[in-house]
């Protein structure tokens, strides 16, 4: 894919898939993200992906649009996590991210809500964050399924 098509692929996304590691080990979750000057912006509650995310910013995105099993698109950004803190300099940041977050039912969930061992739930102080792409590829098929004939048996 062009870098205009990839770049035009997340700017539809609204879910992707984020890798992080630590000592080692890989970590992949589900997240909302929005795409926009360049950047990918996303919101989080505090846990093991914030944690991780902040001892190792180095990031893989992938984010996929699917068709079908011979029509799909897939964007792959390695780059780097930027939380937005609440100071005066990140301000403008941070409400960008959350005019992008409103795009997408149901943003704050489930990031901002934990239920807790006692089944009550509490809301999470949020964390803003941008993904600073380093490098961005793209893959696509777009042609119609072919009939594979299979082996013949002995």
């Amino acid at each position: 894919m062009s870098d205009v098509e990839c770049q035009t692929l997340l700017m539809r996304a609204r879910v992707g898939r984020l890798a992080c590691t630590r000592a080692r080990q890989p970590y992949i979750v589900p997240v909302n993200l929005a795409y926009a000057n360049g950047y990918l912006y996303g919101f989080s509650a505090p846990g093991l992906k914030i944690d991780w995310l902040r001892a190792n910013p180095k990031v893989c995105v992938q984010i996929d649009e699917v068709a079908g099993p011979s029509e799909w698109s897939s964007v792959v950004l390695l780059g780097r996590y930027r939380e937005l803190p609440d100071r005066p300099k990140w301000k403008s940041e941070r409400l960008l991210a959350w005019t992008l977050a409103q795009r997408i039912p149901n943003w704050w969930q489930p990031a901002s809500m934990r239920q807790r061992r006692d089944n009550t739930v509490e809301v999470a102080k949020e964390v803003w964050f941008r993904i600073e792409p380093q490098q961005v590829t793209g893959r696509q098929a777009s042609e119609p399924a072919r009939a594979v004939k299979s082996p013949r048996s002995v």
